[in-house]
């Protein structure tokens, strides 16, 4: 048994290989000699090569376009729940490029089971300046925490550590573009959000923030949208208060208020 899973575990990496390479040069590609970090992977005491075996055969999948047979996996590895959890940490962390982010994506699918990679996946989002990373982290905590997961990408990225600050202006727009489009979070964490993005220190991401509310109009609820529109009216951004002003115009409900109504008094002043 112990030979087999040895077995599993060398394909298991031969698959990554040809994932990162193709079918044509697959063989010419081939190490010789498991990588140190590989080799972590493989062999650490808290791998499941359940899990090895099923990532090695998603991989295979993808690569032939079997797409069906893919979900199966998908499903099989979903049936193994938190017991995946920290095999797919580990790939992450030892993988190349693409195993990290079939990591990611892994971790995302597994739901609510995967919380306790939510730590590591707080992490990467605000530490690495990639991304495509950072989205993928920031997917998978939407799809693991579908309701405190939006607060949480938020305040993660105002709390990141100064020396990675250059990156948060990046961030804020990119996961201003994620609540926008996301369909699986909650809709209501979503909108407390990207109401939350307004306050960002970047005019682009505000400016982003608004848009998305703005196309999430109809979910908002009525005292979040007036909140949403009296930020915008009194924002030092000319483009921001444009946005204000046009949810005003445009919008079916009646969002004004008194504050509202003294805001764009100070503006016109302006």
């Amino acid at each position: 048994m112990k030979r087999f899973c040895t077995v599993r575990a060398y394909c298991f990496v031969c698959c990554i290989c040809v994932a990162n390479f193709g079918f044509s040069h697959a063989k010419s590609q081939f190490p010789h000699e498991k990588s140190p970090q590989l080799q972590n992977l493989v062999s650490g005491s808290d791998i499941d090569y359940r899990v090895i075996e099923l990532v090695s055969e998603i991989i295979e999948t993808k690569i032939r376009a079997e797409n069906e047979t893919r979900v199966g996996l998908f499903d099989s590895l979903k049936e193994l729940g938190t017991e995946a959890v920290p095999t797919l940490i580990r790939l992450y962390e030892y993988g190349d490029y693409h195993a990290r982010l079939l990591a990611l994506d892994l971790l995302g699918q597994l739901g609510k089971a995967a919380e306790p990679a939510i730590p590591v996946l707080r992490r990467q989002f605000v530490m690495l300046n990639d991304s495509q990373i950072s989205s993928a982290a920031a997917k998978a905590i939407l799809n693991i925490q579908p309701i405190e997961g939006p607060k949480l990408l938020v305040e993660a990225n105002n709390e990141a550590d100064p020396q990675f600050k250059h990156s948060n202006e990046r961030r804020g727009i990119d996961l201003a573009q994620l609540f926008t489009e996301s369909n699986k979070s909650n809709a209501q964490s979503v909108c407390k959000a990207l109401h939350a993005l307004l306050d960002n220190q970047h005019e682009n991401v505000q400016i982003a923030a608004a848009e998305g509310l703005l196309k999430r109009e109809d979910q908002l609820q009525l005292e979040t949208a007036r909140q949403a529109v009296l930020k915008m009216v009194n924002g030092e951004s000319i483009a921001l208060r444009f946005f204000g002003l046009r949810w005003l115009r445009n919008s079916k409900a009646r969002i004004d208020s008194p504050e509202i109504r003294t805001a764009l008094m100070r503006s016109l002043d302006i």
